[in-house]
């Protein structure tokens, strides 16, 4: 039994670790956004950007001083602490991936202000409703597979705490009976 339950915890953490996606931000133009590095990154810090099919070294931070390797004269882009990037009023060009040493981190989206268009990475500069499209439906499927994997976890969990409980009623009935 206690493997039973080993088993269904070491699935559900897997499948959560599965899912576990990037993160997708939206922000007006001029709004401010902060991006936050994966757990699993430690030391120092070096902030990307992908857009357009180019990576550009954002910042490089230890947590006390940070070195930018961008030309950022309104010194939009900041560090807050050692894991987590502040861009101040954001603009278009801000849109794309954004890795934390190398590991993907989060997808920024900028909505030019006044406009209902989204710009997104180089899929968006061509057909902005595409790229909304897939970054909805890729959305839309991460949570459904959260979702049947909560569900399943939930019935397991459930179900082995009928068997439990069953056979706890069992064992009472026995030791009543054994009694009389």
């Amino acid at each position: 039994m206690r493997v039973k339950i080993f088993s269904c915890l070491l699935a559900f953490i897997l499948g959560c670790n599965f899912t576990a996606a990037i993160i997708n931000r939206i922000t007006t133009e001029d709004g401010h956004v902060f991006l936050n590095c994966p757990d699993s990154v430690t030391g120092k810090v070096t902030w990307s950007r992908e857009s357009r099919g180019n990576r550009i070294d954002v910042m490089t931070t230890d947590g006390h001083e940070d070195i930018k390797h961008i030309h950022d004269p309104n010194k939009r882009f900041r560090s807050f602490g050692k894991k987590i990037l502040g861009i101040l009023r954001a603009t278009i060009s801000d849109a794309g991936l954004y890795f934390c040493n190398s590991e993907p981190a989060m997808e920024l989206t900028v909505i030019p202000s006044g406009s209902n268009k989204i710009q997104t990475t180089a899929a968006a500069a061509t057909e902005p409703s595409t790229a909304v499209t897939e970054t909805a439906s890729l959305y839309l499927w991460q949570m459904w597979v959260r979702t049947v994997i909560v569900i399943l976890y939930l019935i397991t969990m459930i179900s082995i705490t009928v068997n439990f409980w069953r056979k706890a009623r069992r064992i009472a009935a026995t030791h009543s009976r054994n009694r009389k």
